[in-house]
């Protein structure tokens, strides 16, 4: 019996669909048509478990639409002429693309950091004068309620600190100058990432008040200074003069020159108002101070440096004295251990 209302069920439904595909025909291509119902299923219709012959066209064109490609955001050329106002959007796109390739190098750049440690790295160069029977305490005190106490960068010309080449090679070499810095400063101070020792040179060209000179070899051998103000030079030179009664008595004004002098002035006889203009070939910049520096890791960075490259060996003995615990390093190393981001973790999971 359910067999054959099915079949009966089955037989009116094509007829009525028999009967659209004739009136559409009828009609034609593109003729307006009635909306048609849909047919309603009866409330006795049981289902088969044979599928549909819809339901892949269904999905197929679902799977069309979902690999439609998006519209481009690109306003078309008649648009544009159109709107003289849409060049701003143009402006807007090239810099949102602008922006998405600084974000994809910067995120490139911080996965390249997760991968190899960094550790950061710093020069401090400070100095005190200390008077005859004070330490360094007593004269940071004194620094620090003396306002009018010179800062340590008072006290040079241009400090020049040289880094290693090969570690950094972009920004090896660090330059203050004290004509582009007046603000004094307590201090010089150099940060640098890195994961390698390395020896630094600093160069420190001292800034005498009043001027300072290097005097030449002749001239140093004929005053026996090497480095002086040009004031107290000069003064030096008429006193070797008049210690050696070298002024013509003729010409109050000149003095004759013995085999030293001449070795400085290359005459016989010299004015002493070409004296100044005479000795200035012979003065220079004073010598700089020249230190190096070890730029060494820290026992934790050296720790931490020998677990990521695997050289980390253990020592079962050392582990069970507990004052292997209570060394200096194990705090730090401990923390980094803890922050440690794996690369196999899920970002939110702990």
């Amino acid at each position: 019996m359910d067999c054959l209302i099915s079949e009966l069920l089955t037989n009116e439904i094509q007829e009525g669909l028999w009967k659209c595909l004739g009136k559409s025909w009828k009609h034609g291509i593109g003729s307006q048509t009635l909306p048609q119902k849909p047919p309603v299923r009866p409330p006795s219709f049981v289902t088969s478990n044979v599928a549909s012959p819809m339901r892949p066209m269904d999905a197929s064109a679902a799977a069309r639409r979902k690999k439609q490609k998006l519209p481009e955001k690109q306003l078309h050329e008649r648009v544009a002429a159109i709107l003289p106002e849409s060049a701003l959007y143009t402006q807007l796109l090239e810099f949102e693309s602008q922006v998405d390739a600084s974000l994809t190098r910067k995120k490139i750049d911080i996965q390249d950091a997760l991968k190899t440690p960094t550790y950061l790295q710093k020069l401090c160069i400070i100095g005190r004068i200390l008077e005859e029977g004070m330490d360094a305490d007593q004269a940071a005190i004194m620094q620090k309620s003396n306002p009018s106490y010179p800062k340590f960068s008072a006290f040079f010309k241009r400090v020049t600190i040289t880094l290693d080449q090969k570690i950094y090679p972009d920004n090896h070499l660090i330059i203050w100058d004290s004509t582009r810095a007046p603000a004094p400063h307590e201090g010089f101070e150099v940060r640098r990432k890195g994961d390698q020792e390395f020896t630094a040179s600093i160069r420190l060209e001292m800034n005498y008040m009043p001027e300072k000179f290097k005097l030449s070899a002749a001239l140093t051998e004929l005053l026996g200074i090497e480095v002086d103000t040009r004031a107290r030079i000069m003064a030096a030179v008429w006193h070797y003069v008049k210690a050696r009664k070298l002024q013509c008595p003729d010409d109050p004004s000149s003095f004759n020159c013995d085999p030293p002098l001449q070795r400085v002035f290359g005459e016989g006889k010299v004015k002493f108002t070409a004296v100044t203009q005479k000795i200035t070939p012979h003065l220079f910049p004073p010598q700089p101070i020249h230190l190096e520096h070890r730029i060494k890791l820290s026992d934790s960075q050296n720790k931490d440096l020998k677990l990521v490259s695997g050289e980390g060996s253990r020592n079962a003995e050392k582990e069970r004295n507990s004052d292997f615990y209570n060394q200096p390093w194990v705090e730090d190393a401990v923390i980094r251990y803890l922050n440690r981001k794996l690369p196999g973790d899920a970002s939110g999971n702990t």
